[in-house]
């Protein structure tokens, strides 16, 4: 096991580098709060859970119990009742050490949001609260075999009938797979309308009969993260499991993505900063020609060039955050930041590897997973080649112009 003060520079020390001119200070706690968990209980097993790759149950819930998946939800409703900005500190400081905390847990508040935005009263009783305790973990399905940015021509029915309706499809690529015990399903309800408002969104448990885990993924990262494909076959779905109203689906979807890719943003930037510490006592430690490498040029301009995106990426990220707590659309804000900070992600854990040489590509040491972990954020909640179009659509959209027509 890596010691701490091999990877990280002390906390007195990451305040006076990174100075926070905007948190209150319940929010300084807060982040505080997070960097001891992840700290305490989170870096001791890491590499364990790297090697196995099984989903720590364990770990999952004592962080429930610690209230931190019910970070942005309602009291009322067993969560702490704070802030979009509050859960983007919990998710940095967590993906600070790595994915497999952070990952099951924002896929689970992108399950969760939808049900408090527009859930009924008896539904977010029923899901809401034990979702917001960290007693169940939430999936939200979107992506299917055939269908990724083009949300809108999903393949997934939900076809209408007595008391109900009934499911049939099949979706991928979904986070928290076989360890959800709540899925917020999109599906088609309306093949005769425009598939914008022939859309619905459903509230779907694991022990209906019909759902079935036909397999589990594995990837170039993400060890003991749990993704995969689930299957509906006529799995019968009663009315009061409808989210909001019939054909509303796509509008759920889209009120959702803003918080997503926000979440997913804080997420980078918590990557970024993990890298950029071990980087910088690697560059105080290590020691070739006589001196630090800090001395030599390259390394030394390469930490500064990190610093600047951390920066930068922290910047843009909490601006989403406190627009969508404003109840301000945020499209282009979100988009914006998840393209940046997944972006610069890539390069700051790249350039990590560079800089501890022969021991970054080792799996002794976390820079090259934190490489590996950062990839998959330029990809998931739309890819960053469609956010720039969505980003780009939107510049027109708020200045009263045309939106240029995608290829």
């Amino acid at each position: 096991m890596v010691s701490y003060d091999e990877l990280f520079i002390r906390k007195e020390q990451n305040d006076k580098l990174f100075l926070d001119v905007f948190s209150t200070l319940e929010q300084q706690k807060l982040r505080a709060e997070a960097r001891e968990f992840a700290e305490k209980e989170y870096l001791p097993i890491a590499d364990k859970i790297e090697k196995e790759g099984k989903f720590p149950h364990d770990l999952i819930r004592k962080s429930g119990q610690r209230g931190f998946w019910g970070t942005p939800f309602p009291r009322e409703y067993g969560g702490r009742g704070l802030t979009t900005w509050d859960a983007c500190i919990v998710q940095e400081e967590f993906s600070r050490i790595g994915a497999v905390l952070c990952t099951p847990m924002a896929a689970s508040w992108f399950g969760t949001f939808p049900i408090l935005k527009a859930g009924t009263p008896e539904q977010k009783k029923k899901y809401l609260t034990p979702l917001a305790r960290g007693e169940k973990i939430a999936a939200i399905t979107i992506t299917e075999p055939n269908v990724g940015s083009d949300t809108a021509r999903m393949e997934t029915v939900a076809t209408p009938g007595e008391g109900g309706y009934v499911l049939n499809g099949k979706k991928r690529f979904i986070t928290n797979t076989g360890v959800a015990g709540v899925y917020l399903v999109f599906a088609i309800t309306d093949r005769k309308v425009d598939p914008y408002r022939g859309m619905s969104a459903f509230i779907v448990e694991p022990e209906m009969k019909g759902f079935e885990v036909e397999e589990l993924y594995k990837f170039m990262g993400w060890n003991g993260v749990q993704n995969g494909v689930i299957k509906f076959t006529n799995l019968r779905l009663p009315r009061e499991n409808l989210l909001g109203r019939e054909g509303e689906g796509f509008k759920i979807l889209m009120n959702e993505l803003d918080f997503e890719r926000t979440i997913a943003a804080a997420g980078s930037v918590g990557q970024m900063r993990g890298a950029f510490e071990a980087c910088v006592q690697r560059a105080e430690r290590r020691v070739q020609f006589g001196r630090p490498i800090k001395d030599f040029e390259w390394v030394h301009f390469t930490l500064a060039d990190m610093a600047a995106k951390i920066e930068a990426g922290s910047l843009l990220t909490y601006k989403a955050a406190r627009l969508i707590d404003q109840g301000t659309q945020a499209n282009m804000e979100s988009a914006i930041a998840k393209i940046f900070t997944s972006d610069a992600a890539m390069e700051v854990t790249t350039d990590a590897v560079q800089i501890w040489g022969g021991d970054g590509y080792r799996n002794a040491y976390p820079l090259e997973r934190y490489m590996r972990d950062a990839k998959i954020v330029q990809i998931g909640g739309g890819t960053n080649q469609i956010l720039r179009m969505v980003a780009g659509r939107e510049v027109y959209r708020r200045i009263g112009l045309k939106a240029p027509k995608p290829a």
